[in-house]
């Protein structure tokens, strides 16, 4: 038995518009080809809209502003994400030492074991610019359910 099912013969098949003339042809690639273009302009203002966003949660974070984080974060920032250098807004608030911005992060699911490119955690950050109080936090949270709190 064929497992194909049965097909007409080419001759068969018609374009949608049979009889169309060189001109209506023509017209309909154009209006297709301006479709698409207002297609890729739509993405591309969207990909530059959310890279912005992105950009501002990160700022929020450097400076501890968690009511510009909860606004990034309705317009579509994504919590994890990381930016050039692989930094995260759960490191940024780390290194700069924002207690308050650090535990809402956390609450709302960011990552501690994240690394950047340099291959550091949140937590290294923290020990790294004297931020104790952080770095327990932030041992706390990356702690496996069960463990003693300590995560080496």
């Amino acid at each position: 038995m064929d497992p194909l099912p049965d097909l007409p013969p080419l001759r068969a098949l018609k374009t949608p518009k049979q009889g169309a003339s060189v001109f209506q042809l023509n017209r309909q690639i154009i209006q297709l080809g301006m479709v698409l273009v207002v297609a890729i302009a739509a993405v591309a203002v969207l990909s530059m809209y959310r890279q912005r966003v992105q950009e501002k949660f990160f700022a929020e974070a450097k400076i501890g502003n968690i009511t510009g984080i909860e606004k990034a974060l309705r317009q579509g920032a994504r919590i994890n994400d990381q930016d050039k250098e692989g930094m995260t807004a759960l490191m940024y608030a780390s290194m700069e030492g924002h207690v308050k911005t650090v535990c809402f992060l956390l609450k709302n699911s960011a990552d501690p074991s994240l690394k950047n490119h340099l291959g550091i955690t949140a937590l290294e950050l923290a020990r790294l610019r004297d931020h104790p109080e952080i770095a327990a936090i932030l041992e706390i949270s990356a702690a496996p359910p069960g463990g003693n709190g300590r995560s080496r």
